[in-house]
């Protein structure tokens, strides 16, 4: 082999360099979009830094995804009302509601998330004191109620919801596990803590779920907190506390 044969000229360089930065860019817009399409609500809550509202969390949220285009022909806000369209071209509309002279009687409703590919809105649901989520299936407008934002499994077969009210009491003290059927979906397991709030739930594989167990807080000490896992087994069962 000729000593030329393996010199590279400076052109050459220059085109191997921007090969491999367009590469290196083609990797990354791949693993944004990943990101990007993966079906994980509660990363949107990173939006809500600095905010201690829940309501005016949800409104932080919902601002930033209805400027997304993909949602524009989906979903509306008109004042105190939001406009879902179903995609059989009937719509379903959500207003904010307060009785006269009762501020306790007050629900308002803010856009979380359309996860297109399991068929479902995700609304989040303000009341007087604590919150929730509805999940309206896209082809009939049937309304499931969730305690927390919804962990998708990896399969996309079930979800997953962690609700910490051991020490506020407003919100629900919970896990439920939900399938998803073609029908919809289906409350497949309810497990409610006496002693500790679960919350952070993560789906370690398609049938076992890590959850954050947070201890009741003690003045302004900090409670400790650990992990437990749960598992699937004809019925979801605690195998680490």
């Amino acid at each position: 082999m000729k000593r030329s044969d393996c010199l590279i000229s400076s052109e050459g360089i220059k085109t191997y360099r921007l090969g491999f930065r367009v590469l290196v860019l083609l990797i990354l817009c791949h693993v944004g979009a990943a990101k990007a399409n993966s079906q994980d609500p509660t990363q949107l809550n990173l939006l809500c830094a600095g905010i201690d509202n829940s309501y005016e969390c949800a409104q932080a949220i919902e601002r930033h995804q209805l400027q997304k285009s993909e949602y524009s022909p989906a979903v509306k806000r008109a004042g105190s009302s939001l406009r879902l369209q179903l995609r059989s071209g009937r719509s379903v509309s959500l207003r904010d509601f307060q009785k006269r002279g009762d501020e306790a009687s007050v629900v308002k409703y803010s856009f979380r998330d359309y996860l297109r590919d399991l068929g479902y809105f995700l609304i989040h649901r303000q009341f007087y004191e604590g919150d929730d989520y509805l999940m309206i299936q896209d082809t009939t407008g049937r309304r499931y109620e969730l305690q927390n934002v919804p962990v998708v499994s990896p399969d996309k077969r079930r979800l997953v919801t962690a609700s910490n009210g051991i020490s506020g009491g407003y919100n629900a003290n919970a896990l439920q596990i939900w399938r998803l059927t073609l029908r919809g979906m289906v409350l497949e397991q309810t497990i409610e803590p006496n002693d500790w709030g679960p919350s952070d739930a993560e789906w370690i594989d398609n049938l076992t779920i890590r959850v954050m167990k947070n201890l009741p807080v003690s003045g302004e000490s900090e409670a400790p907190k650990s992990d437990v896992t749960l598992r699937f087994r004809r019925r979801w069962q605690i195998v680490k506390q």
